[in-house]
């Protein structure tokens, strides 16, 4: 489970990009602290459960608070799956932008001590996930039908942002 501060948005996919390649986030973080401080993206399910996670430098942020594509590992995702982004709870905060015109929120932010809370409205996260059809020939796949439930998860109980291909 992601220790620390999470930003989570659900999704639900399309039936024709079942797989994600990417995530983009609009994040940025003090400069001083990028050469050390990590970050996390998880990719989790309906049931909230993580189906693959991965650390991150905050050097992949870009400081002018543009989107940035984060290279993930290819995952084969459920219809209903959320995209998290993760940073410890400790140090200068990461900052995530968000979408106060997103239409219906979708949106989540659990801090350091567990508690979890709704945007609301019409605000979301600005994180991006971004699917294929299928992954690159020769890229190493998290499939579904290797997965085994863990004893924790994510523990949310969101509405869904519908997609279509990004």
């Amino acid at each position: 489970m992601v220790s620390g501060n999470v930003a989570v948005t659900m999704f639900e996919r399309d039936a024709a990009h079942p797989f994600l390649d990417s995530v983009w986030v609009r994040a940025s973080i003090d400069w001083q602290e990028k050469s050390t401080r990590l970050f996390r993206i998880c990719v989790i399910n309906e049931e909230h459960y993580t189906l693959a996670s991965e650390r991150f430098p905050c050097t992949e942020l870009d400081t002018s608070r543009a989107w940035v594509r984060v290279p993930m590992p290819a995952v084969e995702l459920p219809e209903r799956f959320g995209i998290g982004v993760a940073w410890p709870g400790e140090g200068p905060p990461l900052r995530l932008d968000i979408d106060p015109d997103a239409g219906a929120s979708c949106s989540y932010l659990r801090d350091a001590s567990g508690e979890w809370r709704s945007f609301g409205g019409d605000t979301n996260w600005m994180i991006r996930p971004e699917l294929t059809l299928q992954p690159e020939p020769g890229r190493g796949v998290h499939r579904l039908r290797d997965w085994q439930r863990p004893v924790e998860r994510i523990r949310i109980w969101p509405p869904l942002r519908k997609l279509s291909h990004l």
